[in-house]
């Protein structure tokens, strides 16, 4: 059996912007932060994840704001290229359901 699946929990980073295909499917890319808190929480390593969110899972997308706790339920799909002579390989997280965990909070007038 194989499996690829991915759940992450994370922040926004920046806002989808939605697009269509050549065929009208609506398409989105976005970011993702995952923070992982080492030694007592006194260090931290942040990772960035490319999403793609595809049909409604895009339309769904674009309530997305910078800094809104989400979680994404996805494939991780690989890419590779040449360009000059370099071999490159990307990572995206191809978007099964997403959700707001929090929305990011206006600041507060005081």
């Amino acid at each position: 059996m194989n499996l690829n699946y991915v759940i992450l929990i994370g922040n926004v980073g920046k806002p989808p912007v939605l697009r269509k295909t050549r065929k009208n499917v609506p398409v989105t890319n976005f970011s993702i932060a995952t923070t992982e808190r080492r030694n007592n929480g006194s260090t931290s390593i942040t990772q960035w994840h490319n999403v793609v969110a595809w049909a409604k899972n895009a339309e769904y997308s674009t309530k997305l704001k910078t800094g809104d706790l989400v979680l994404i339920v996805g494939n991780v799909i690989n890419h590779s290229r040449e360009s000059e002579g370099f071999k490159f390989q990307t990572s995206e997280i191809k978007a099964i359901r997403i959700l707001i965990l929090k929305p990011k909070q206006p600041p507060t007038e005081e």
